[in-house]
């Protein structure tokens, strides 16, 4: 992370949109899925703690302006620009693969391009970066079909040199939870997360409801811990 301007290393963010765990369960209908929210979180402050230089921003309902969805999303960007910060990336609390080397990647994007985006197999996407002042937030944010499956391409035609990342599952809905389960199981990521396969197995109804995984992450995640959000009434779905 060398970029810098004007002899000084450029100031970088994460915002990170979520409800409380158990706010986010309730809101997408998945009973038992706190667990697998409070997982997807820690991960995100894990990811952006290993980062130097990177600080991170909680976004919860009661933090958010504006009446829409973009209007909530493009507010917390410009709040993030006019604290200083000069490479903004956004993600959501519900993309439990995220990783250091994920948001690694993006600000990498953003040496080089001022738009990053990460798109999602809905049609969505798990994580939006800009530079601060290379582009109007306006422009960007217009005309974008939120809460669709359209939300990517959208996007990419508001911003067509935009870099583009892998792509990654969020979890809206069970199906969502189900499909991120058997892609876990039917590859060698199995060995690789079996903290993530077993709080979804245990959501899926696979394993006890009383998984033991605070002993679990302890072993194996160390850094696993739940973020002190807010809790607030749901104002809208933070997956994007």
């Amino acid at each position: 992370m060398s970029v810098e301007k004007a002899g000084r290393p450029r100031r970088r963010c994460v915002l990170l949109f979520a409800r409380a765990p158990r706010a986010e369960a309730t809101v997408k209908g998945l009973r038992g899925g706190e667990a697998l929210f409070a997982l997807s979180q820690g991960r995100v402050r894990s990811a952006v703690a290993a980062l130097p230089g990177i600080e991170l921003v909680f976004v919860p309902p009661a933090a958010q302006a504006g009446t829409g969805f973009g209007e909530r999303l493009e507010a917390a960007f410009r709040d993030a620009a006019r604290g200083g910060y000069e490479e903004i990336v956004a993600v959501p609390g519900d993309v439990p693969e995220l990783t250091a080397r994920d948001l690694a990647a993006a600000f990498r994007a953003l040496s080089e391009r001022d738009t990053v985006l990460g798109p999602s197999p809905d049609g969505g996407v798990w994580l939006i970066g800009l530079r601060a002042g290379e582009a109007s937030f306006s422009d960007f944010f217009e005309r974008v079909p939120w809460l669709t499956p359209g939300v990517f391409e959208a996007l990419l035609s508001n911003a067509p040199s935009a870099a583009v990342l892998s792509r990654k599952n969020d979890v809206d809905r069970r199906a969502d939870a189900r499909r991120l389960r058997d892609a876990l199981c039917g590859t060698r990521r199995r060995e690789k997360d079996p903290i993530l396969l077993a709080v979804l197995e245990a959501l899926l109804g696979r394993r006890a409801a009383a998984l033991p995984l605070q002993s679990a992450r302890r072993r194996l995640d160390p850094s696993f811990s739940v973020p002190r959000l807010p809790r607030a009434p749901p104002l809208f779905p933070p997956s994007f």
